[in-house]
């Protein structure tokens, strides 16, 4: 399927976000504090860090979900509400309710609406990038069935389609592996890949250690601060993971692999 060219390359001369002190709470209690990070433009940067840690927060901080009660969080060199419609964000599937009635083609549109405005419909074109999009994740196929029939893992592939639509500079992802198996979570990797080869950045979540030491070019290690922040061979060291999740790093195997026990 033809598709017609995307978005033109983002601007590299600011940094992709731009983290200074922040601290985010839920009632009286703190879950993140004066945290400050800097993420580099055009690469895919790993979020690594035990349960509870608050990795969830800290993207729902950067995305403009969750209000920050001391520091500032920049985006593409501005706040969030100046550059929302060149962010995507994939949540974790617990985060959505699946009831609604629309279909997996629908929500793939969705992610379209932010380039459209408030009045205008999906045309042509705009079909042509969901179908397209639903091709590369696997699921043309069910693009008519009910979002609420598919399986946790297929749900998040749909939502990744649609992050993928909206031909954003910075790509957000809360957890996008859970319930994928690994043939599809390299065909994931791959499409992230394709995102970083057009100048975008990827931010994302995940407790599948194997799959970031492979497919990142940066990780942060986190655990309600930033434990570590660099290249995948300076952060994916025993010391830092033993830092991030405490006891619950083992070594195992003549390959000495490094398995997170949650």
């Amino acid at each position: 399927m033809s598709t017609a060219a995307t978005a033109s390359a983002p601007n590299h001369t600011q940094p992709a976000v731009s983290v200074e002190h922040i601290t985010v709470a839920y009632g009286a209690q703190v879950v993140i504090d004066d945290v400050s990070l800097t993420l580099p433009p055009a690469q895919i940067i790993g979020l690594i860090g035990p349960n509870g840690a608050g990795k969830t927060t800290l993207l729902k901080a950067i995305v403009g979900a969750q209000r920050v009660l001391k520091g500032q969080v920049r985006v593409l060199g501005q706040p969030i509400n100046a550059v929302r419609q060149r962010v995507a964000y994939v949540p974790q599937r617990g985060d959505v309710d699946w009831s609604f009635p629309l279909s997996v083609l629908d929500v793939v549109l969705m992610g379209r609406y932010g380039r459209l405005g408030l009045w205008r419909r999906p045309g042509s074109h705009d079909r042509e990038l969901a179908l397209h999009a639903l091709e590369q994740v696997r699921l043309v196929k069910r693009r008519s069935c009910q979002i609420g029939e598919l399986s946790g893992g297929q749900q998040q592939r749909v939502f990744l389609a649609r992050a993928l639509v909206q031909e954003a500079d910075l790509l957000l992802l809360d957890e996008p592996f859970n319930g994928i198996d690994t043939t599809t979570q390299s065909v994931i990797f791959d499409l992230l890949c394709a995102q970083r080869r057009l100048g975008r950045t990827v931010f994302l979540s995940t407790h599948d250690l194997h799959s970031v030491e492979q497919n990142c070019d940066q990780l942060v290690a986190f655990n309600r601060r930033v434990v570590a922040f660099g290249p995948v061979d300076q952060v994916f060291t025993g010391p830092v993971l033993h830092s991030t999740f405490g006891s619950n790093v083992a070594v195992v195997g003549e390959h000495q692999t490094l398995v997170i026990r949650q």
